[in-house]
């Protein structure tokens, strides 16, 4: 492993000044002082600023939602990606990378060493107050959300909608894509399951059973094999509270870690070597800790929140609510809440 570092960083465009020796000492020893295994986590970017890194003073002081996500594009040639977690600075509307790790594999303990480096770090800034995210949003591999609860007990797995919805069109091409193409009632179906992480989970079931008895009603014999597909996966493999955002509206998307994911792309269109990418990454850094000090002491304007698709649909929401609990006081029959839902899912059809 050692000799593949050392060939790619000879084999990389060195600037002037820069001898090859101390940089393949300095590598070696960050990537040690991260981790001894060698196999298991290459190494982790950070810089120490006034006895702390930037990355732990974010995540000391951002952490009620921590994002996690990789990249496979910009992993250099030995290892099999990168992998990014970024917090959300809602007083300063910006998002900031708390670490970067490259990995060779995915598995559960590679993931845990990285959150108990992260912890660790902040503990150690913070006096050594446990310091706990109060929601880590991420894909759907296990590996990382286990991983997350055995660190941080406490905190609230969030799977992204993305992958969620992403997951769900894969299997409706595979199983039913021509009856949801030519039946505009399944294609409805087909929304508003795609639709369910946004409404009060305590209705999901019932409307589900819903769309499967009319179906069943209407032969609808490929869309009910989807549907089973569904049942299967997220009312009974997953907890339903991990992929539900009706309390996270704000962060139904998982554009913290997309848009840098594809900078970070758009920045290495080949394979990099390990040099290139430490070099560029410290860059990032360097800007990014420029930014948070400039907004923090007044000297740029915070830019206002633009209205998105998240706003449309949070206003969308606590208007169902609204009208849910005046239902409740009104001591309704518990279906014409359900149908109240489903009408929601129908309305989410114009903004999602």
């Amino acid at each position: 492993m050692k000799h593949k570092i050392k060939d790619g960083i000879e084999k990389s465009s060195i600037p002037f000044g820069i001898k090859i020796k101390p940089l393949y000492n300095k590598i070696s020893k960050e990537m040690g002082l991260i981790c001894p295994e060698y196999n298991s986590i290459k190494f982790q970017i950070s810089r120490n600023l006034n006895k702390t890194t930037i990355q732990s003073k974010l995540f000391r002081e951002y952490n009620d939602d921590i994002f996690v996500d990789g990249t496979f594009f910009i992993a250099p040639k030995f290892s099999y990606k990168v992998f990014i977690t970024r917090t959300y600075a809602k007083e300063l509307n910006s998002f900031y990378t708390t670490s970067y790790a490259i990995l060779k594999r995915k598995e559960q303990e590679t993931y845990k060493m990285l959150f108990e480096k992260l912890k660790k770090n902040a503990n150690t800034c913070n006096n050594n107050i446990r310091i706990e995210p109060k929601n880590l949003h991420c894909d759907f591999e296990r590996a990382i959300s286990k991983a997350a609860k055995t660190i941080f007990p406490n905190t609230n797995i969030k799977y992204f909608i993305w992958h969620y919805k992403k997951s769900l069109e894969i299997k409706k091409n595979k199983l039913c894509y021509n009856e949801v193409k030519n039946n505009n009632n399944i294609f409805i179906y087909y929304k508003a399951i795609s639709n369910l992480p946004i409404i009060n989970p305590e209705y999901i079931f019932d409307i589900y059973v819903i769309i499967k008895i009319k179906s069943i009603k209407n032969n609808y014999c490929q869309f009910l094999k989807f549907l089973e597909y569904f049942y299967k996966t997220y009312l009974i493999d997953y907890d339903m509270k991990i992929w539900n955002y009706y309390n996270n509206i704000e962060h139904i998307t998982n554009n913290a870690s997309e848009s840098l994911n594809n900078y970070l792309n758009n920045l290495f269109p080949t394979k990099s070597s390990f040099y290139e990418l430490i070099d560029k990454l410290n860059e990032l850094e360097h800007l990014s800790y420029y930014d948070y000090q400039r907004k923090i002491r007044g000297i740029w304007k915070i830019k206002k929140r633009a209205i998105n698709k998240a706003n449309e649909i949070s206003v969308l929401i606590e208007c169902f609510k609204s009208i849910e609990a005046k239902l409740i006081d009104a001591k309704c029959d518990r279906n014409k809440i359900i149908n109240l839902w489903f009408d929601c899912l129908t309305d989410l059809n114009n903004i999602i």
